[in-house]
């Protein structure tokens, strides 16, 4: 059973983990949009470049609506904690590889959206704009979890954290499966969300009934298999543990939460699943919403783990 303290913690995460997961998902978005356009540009298809243009369009509004989110949410934790603006802003700090990572994707990405139409004749150029914004992107995952344990330590403790430059994990460390569950959800979100996202856009960019029967069944692709791989990085985890401190861990109010993050997966790789399968998939836009409620869930779950477990990592 979850206890109350469980349920406290849940509450208080549930919204930041929401924009958490538009950050998530918009980092994951630049990889499909790119291997798409390679795509059309080797066969021709125009979908696939339509595709690969609104994925990109997906990556600028979900990274400005967590980037938004989040600055508010420093400023004012700044307020009460006097050495947070220091620790995110010294050359010294874990967070500044992060940091960078971050906004060299939203350079690289944001450039890579908005030149579709001036790179029509320099495919190859375009693309290595995406890639550059790609790579930014996904390294920002595991570059984020690298600093957070020191934040999520002194948030506990209540003192400032050590100013020291980031150094990679030992092989023995949490922080490799936390690092890989969350770059593979991040795929599966830029998915799961990007068919919630092409929906939302139906009005606005009326690409034709045969192309939303291309687009949806495209990201589904992506949402439903890597939703399921995604669960291998918590796998990983538990075996990492010893096995009294796995024993332990199944015995707690943790383990409501890691099973019921499970089931939420594996319920969206199900209803992502029949997107992908039916030949009208503008018709399941009820079960593509409810799949991005339930992958909200899911993510709650993974973040919840994070913030319990990274700062032992």
């Amino acid at each position: 059973m979850i206890s109350a303290e469980m349920i406290n913690l849940l509450s208080q995460l549930a919204a930041p983990a929401f924009f958490d997961m538009l950050a998530v998902a918009g980092l994951g978005a630049l990889l499909p949009a790119l291997l798409s356009e390679a795509a059309g540009m080797a066969s021709g298809k125009a979908f696939a470049d339509k595709f690969a243009q609104q994925m990109a369009a997906m990556f600028t509004t979900f990274m400005s609506l967590a980037a938004v989110a989040f600055l508010g949410g420093a400023v004012i934790l700044a307020r009460s904690l006097p050495w947070l603006q220091e620790w995110l802003t010294s050359p010294q700090s874990p967070a500044m590889p992060a940091l960078a990572a971050w906004g060299s994707a939203l350079f690289f990405g944001g450039v890579y959206r908005f030149t579709f139409r001036h790179l029509r004749s320099s495919k190859v150029a375009h693309l290595l704009l995406g890639l550059l914004g790609a790579l930014a992107s996904l390294a920002t995952i595991p570059l984020t979890l690298m600093a957070a344990p020191a934040l999520l330590d002194a948030f506990a403790v209540g003192q400032t954290p050590a100013m020291q430059p980031l150094t990679l994990p030992g092989s023995d460390s949490l922080l490799w499966p936390f690092a890989l569950q969350f770059t593979l959800l991040a795929l599966a979100l830029a998915g799961g969300l990007g068919m919630a996202y092409l929906v939302y856009r139906r009005n606005r960019d009326d690409f034709g009934r045969d192309y939303y029967n291309y687009a949806l069944p495209a990201a589904a692709r992506w949402g439903a298999p890597f939703m399921f791989l995604q669960l291998g990085g918590m796998a990983w985890l538990l075996l990492m543990l010893s096995p009294d401190d796995r024993a332990l861990l199944l015995q707690s109010s943790l383990a409501p939460v890691l099973f019921a993050g499970a089931g939420l997966a594996l319920a969206c790789c199900v209803l992502w699943s029949l997107v992908l399968r039916s030949r009208t998939p503008m018709r399941l836009k009820g079960l593509i919403l409810i799949g991005a409620v339930l992958a909200w869930g899911a993510h709650l779950s993974a973040a919840t783990f994070a913030f319990v477990l990274l700062p032992a990592a």
